[in-house]
Parts: C-alpha cells; structure tokens; sequence
C-alpha cells in the first residue's frame, strides 16, 4: 500500500511540476556563507530529483538537465557530490 502511494505522489509531483522547482532551488548561484547554508537543501532536492526520476517521465525530463547535475556532482561538498551522483546514475539507467 506504501508503495502504491508513493508511485502516485510521484505521478504527482510530476503533474504539479516539481522538477523545475527542484531545478531552480539546485541551480541557484550562490557565496560561501550561503553553500554552507544551502547544503542540506541542495542534497534534498538532489535526493527529490532522484525519487521522481525513478519514474519514467521523470528520467525523461531530467536527461535535458544532466549538465546541471553533473556540475553539481563536482562539488566541493562530498555529500552533495554523492547526492548529485546518486541522481545521474538514476537518471541516466535504461531499462
């Protein structure tokens, strides 16, 4: 039943367009005192991006932001590195 609720709260996170919430909160420039700042909502839309790109449409709509995550996998943080990386590989799977 879990399950089940959480493939529809995908569906609709996609429907209500998350992904360019998401991507717009990620891509945001920012100073030293704010990367430190940001760091934990950077790895949570990292992980939210990862989560909708399990469905299909979202894989879809994330490979035209691949630059962007593989930018942010080069980060500083080796959090956020791993975050962002966790992201492409879901992202770039194939079934």
């Amino acid at each position: 039943v879990r399950e089940a609720h959480g493939g529809q709260c995908k569906y609709l996170s996609l429907e209500l367009n998350a992904v360019s919430v998401l991507l717009n909160l990620l891509s945001e420039e920012e100073g030293e005192d704010q990367r430190k700042k940001r760091k934990t909502l950077v790895i949570y839309c990292l992980r939210a991006l990862t989560a909708l790109a399990e469905a299909p449409e979202g894989r879809c709509l994330l490979q035209d932001h691949l630059p962007l995550l593989e930018k942010t996998s080069q980060d500083q943080d080796q959090d956020i590195r791993r975050a962002a990386r966790t992201a492409i590989r879901v992202v770039t799977w194939t079934p």
